[in-house]
């Protein structure tokens, strides 16, 4: 009777750990959503902002050709001093055009990070507390050791009543001491 208690005890734990991981998944899901989102507005911003650039050092071209064009007679080195000025008030544009886009990138990675915190599991049982995070990264550990490649399948599972959490990684099992 007291077998079943544990057994029934240890499955609701795992349960509720899978719960657990599954809403921080969907959770992450959700961040990653609202990150494309925001990207694509942001490059669409950037996109106008270009045109919008382009459109207006286009403009001041045709007002510097037609100015250059009646001064062509008493000026022609003016000609080549304009060219050159509406060459760089383009190059000028793109560039702080290029910039606002950063400052835009950088504050769309700014919320998102502050947004993406993520999950942290921690399974208390008999007094102590056992962080997923760390039992995850000892067991990434231990594999890594005893083999040299790269797992392509790692599964982990926790039996505090005994300390210790197993695990199974492409088919190679092993244990760590929580």
């Amino acid at each position: 009777m007291a077998l079943k208690t544990k057994k029934s005890a240890d499955a609701d734990i795992a349960t509720t750990v899978r719960d657990i991981l599954n809403a921080g998944k969907e959770d992450s899901k959700k961040v990653a959503e609202e990150v494309k989102k925001e990207t694509e507005k942001v490059k669409m911003a950037t996109t106008k902002a270009v045109a919008e650039t382009k459109a207006k050092a286009e403009a001041k071209g045709e007002e510097k050709k037609t100015e250059t064009a009646a001064k062509k007679a008493a000026a022609p080195k003016k000609t080549a001093t304009t060219t050159k000025s509406a060459a760089t008030a383009t190059k000028t544009a793109a560039k702080k055009a290029s910039a606002t886009v950063k400052k835009a990138t950088t504050a769309v990675k700014k919320a998102v990070e502050a947004k993406t915190q993520e999950p942290k599991v921690i399974v208390q049982f008999a007094g102590n507390d056992y962080k997923l995070d760390d039992i995850l990264e000892k067991a990434k550990k231990a594999y890594s050791k005893k083999s040299k490649k790269v797992f392509k399948d790692l599964r982990v599972y926790i039996k505090p009543e005994e300390g210790k959490a197993y695990y199974v990684a492409d088919d190679n099992f092993g244990s760590v001491d929580l």
